[in-house]
């Protein structure tokens, strides 16, 4: 697997279509005529309609040159773009950009994710800069299972299964997860949930064990034992495909075919051996996928109950029925929770306390939800009998989902603002993995192994926190087209904000993502100021001595900031040497007026400015050896000192 890791690393960099002398990179950023194939399923918002593209062809002076590379674009949604499909092609005019990076320091980072599927610019469209060629006599079996799924999903429609219960049988039985909300996801991550809102090897085990009943009869025939896998190995593949191919059921399909092929030959194959193939085969063929947080978890959990469900179970024995089940789904979730755990960490800074609790009710729930919903996939054109399944598919969802918010409301039910370190990580498997060895093994090596882990993770926590108590920031914010500027000294804030955007601070993103950053730098107080409050000299803001303000221009500790919005400054008798200066608002400004009254370190370029005069400050700030920063372009600024 460590090969096969190393292979993957290799293989992605040659994957990589910026290397290639087609890329449609190559041609610049400026406005085109380019023409492309729509290469992944459509995502439908409530605005916008999301799509990545393979681009094909593009138009300059006047002449068409074949082009490669995959772009994402976003079309204001309308009833054209609602017809859009996998396999469509378009021809479309766009002037491309790089993706932002994130928004808060510790938010999803768009740009890292995108280049990781090998996507290096995006465009946004308007009703009149597209149009559709749509490709209905496709052979293409992919689009085919796709136009499949959204015709199964019609049948929950039809049969009055929609809201949130729709997005999670949608998504729970055909991977479509387009409709789900953030109150959803939000109750199910803060839970340890999260799994059930997937298709998964779970689904494919089901599909592979009625399967291998089912045709059991073939074994009576001559070359049945043949026939019976490869039945079993396309309709799983075909399933894969009818459910999008995301990185759990592709680990489940290559790891279910793999078993049926030994099977056939009459051997009992290993699973930890099944796995590490599957691993090999999909790196091979795809090696983005390593960097996939769903196919870094998805594995881990399937090593964590191979080796650790047995001895685990074994720890409680009972001859009753119902305390063996139990306990057997406890032992699985807290054989997937161990090793997963750090990675979680590493990624989601949260930590669900009642997993088990949530996986006790879950399991059940969720697999008498699946089985009710493929039954009424079959029967939903049967009139009564579609009525009462689909009633009870309704209500099994909604018990599903109120028990999930329940748990997520309970006191203290998720750890929220841990945030960990790649080597930090590392060490925190290592930890887990020697505090395993030695409760199985008993050997001393390994209890002093988890000792020094434990030792240097404690003394690698306590060193950032005392740094984080002597440390200042000033951060930028990249929010949508919100200004935002936070000043953060040992565990205070004041949060500066322009006065008309005060109200905007409400929205549940910013709000979390904002609660986040502070919570990472442990700020137990925070304060809110407007920034242009008042224009007048005498207009000043002092707090305990580290924080002055007066009029647009701050000093926080020894750092100097100014921001401009408008006009500059009248009767300025010689150049202002600051820091940093902050130009917000979209002012009617050029770099060169600025550098006349201005000698700043660093410009910042905040998102309420238009990305074209962003990219003309920046060019001339080049021009002046002026270091600047465009929040739009690199995402969240953050300032320590």
């Amino acid at each position: 697997m460590v090969v096969a890791f190393l292979l993957a690393c290799q293989h992605k960099f040659n994957r990589n279509d910026k290397i290639h002398s087609t890329y449609f990179g190559r041609f610049g950023t400026a406005q085109h005529m380019y023409y492309g194939r729509i290469a992944e399923p459509v995502v439908q918002k409530n605005k916008i309609t999301r799509l990545v593209l393979a681009v094909e062809g593009i138009k300059v002076n006047r002449i068409w040159h074949h082009v490669s590379g995959k772009a994402l674009i976003y079309v204001k949604k309308d009833t054209r773009s609602e017809q859009l499909f996998y396999g469509d092609r378009m021809l479309f005019l766009a002037e491309f950009r790089e993706p932002r990076s994130g928004e808060f320091p510790f938010s999803f980072n768009q740009k890292h994710y995108l280049e990781n599927q090998n996507i290096f610019y995006i465009a946004y469209l308007g009703y009149r800069n597209w149009k559709s060629i749509p490709n209905r006599n496709s052979k293409d079996i992919f689009r085919f299972t796709l136009l499949l799924r959204s015709r199964l999903l019609m049948i929950f429609r039809d049969n009055q299964v929609l809201g949130r219960e729709f997005a999670v049988a949608a998504a729970l039985l055909l991977g479509y997860v387009d409709e789900i909300d953030p109150g959803l996801i939000k109750d199910y991550s803060a839970t340890g949930a999260m799994h059930i809102l997937s298709v998964s090897g779970m689904h494919v085990g089901i599909i592979f064990l009625v399967l291998d009943k089912l045709l059991v009869v073939l074994k009576k025939t001559r070359n049945g034992t043949f026939y019976k896998t490869i039945i079993i190995v396309l309709v799983i593949w075909f399933y894969a495909m009818l459910t999008g191919l995301s990185p759990a059921v592709l680990r489940a399909a290559v790891m279910i075919s793999l078993v049926a092929i030994g099977k056939s030959m009459k051997r009992q194959p290993d699973l930890l051996n099944i796995l590490a193939a599957s691993f090999i085969i999909l790196l091979l063929w795809e090696p983005a996928l390593l960097m996939n947080v769903g196919f870094q978890l998805s594995y881990l959990a399937v090593v964590g109950i191979i080796v650790l469900y047995k001895p685990i179970y074994d720890l409680y024995v009972t001859s009753k029925w119902l305390p063996d089940k139990i306990w057997s789904i406890v032992a699985v979730s807290i054989a997937a929770q161990l090793i997963t755990t750090p990675l979680s960490l590493y990624y989601f800074h949260q930590f669900p306390n009642y997993f088990l609790i949530t996986n006790i009710i879950v399991v059940p729930l969720s697999t008498l939800v699946i089985y009710f919903g493929i039954i009424l996939l079959f029967l939903g054109s049967v009139p009564v009998v579609s009525y009462f399944l689909a009633k009870t598919l309704v209500f099994l969802i909604s018990l599903l989902n109120n028990s999930i918010h329940l748990i997520e409301k309970l006191p203290c039910s998720v750890t929220r603002g841990i945030y960990f370190s790649g080597i930090e990580t590392a060490g925190l498997f290592i930890l887990i993995i020697s505090f395993l060895l030695y409760l199985f093994y008993k050997e001393k090596k390994y209890l002093f192994s988890f000792l020094i882990c434990l030792i240097s993770l404690a003394g690698s926590c306590l060193v950032k926190e005392v740094l984080r108590n002597q440390s200042d920031r000033f951060i930028v914010y990249g929010f949508k087209d919100l200004p935002a500027f936070d000043f953060v000294s040992a565990k205070e804030s004041i949060l500066v904000l322009p006065a008309k955007d005060q109200g905007r601070t409400d929205d549940p993103v910013f709000s979390e993502n904002l609660q986040q950053t502070w919570t990472a730098f442990g700020v137990s107080k925070h304060l809110r100021l407007s920034l242009f409050m008042d224009r007048t000299p005498s207009q000043k803001f002092t707090y305990q001595g580290r924080f002055y303000k007066k009029g647009n221009f701050i000093q926080f500790r020894d750092k100097r900031i100014g921001f401009i919005s408008r006009g500059l400054p009248d009767q300025i008798k010689r150049k202002i040497h600051i820091d940093y200066l902050v130009i917000t608002g979209n002012p009617k400004l050029t770099m060169e007026q600025l550098n006349k009254i201005f000698t700043p370190d660093e410009i910042i370029i905040d998102p309420s400015n238009s990305n074209g005069k962003a990219k003309v400050w920046m060019g001339k700030a080049a021009g002046l050896r002026i270091k600047c920063h465009s929040i739009n372009v690199s995402g969240a600024v953050m300032i320590d000192y």
